[in-house]
């Protein structure tokens, strides 16, 4: 639940801060949802799955890939939304 809400403020934050600065807000948007993923992704790994013994930036990669396929529909949600 950490991991979640520390990406949702992330998001919230870099949307508002890139809005702010006159970055067009679907772009921002975008960038602010890639910043939260990234975010819970990396605490997700280094937290809450550290035990899979598993590292390498090959594994990484594979693993960083797989987590944007699961969540692609959210993201598209996500943009529609916005």
């Amino acid at each position: 639940m950490a991991v979640g809400a520390v990406g949702a403020i992330l998001n919230l934050a870099v949307l508002y801060a890139l809005t702010e600065l006159g970055v067009f807000y679907l772009l921002s948007g975008g960038i602010a949802t890639e910043a939260g993923l990234l975010s819970n992704f990396l605490l997700n790994r280094s937290s809450t799955f550290r035990d899979r013994g598993t590292s390498g930036l090959r594994y990484a990669l594979a693993a960083l890939y797989r987590d944007h396929a699961v969540r692609f529909v959210g993201i598209v949600i996500n943009r529609l939304i916005l």
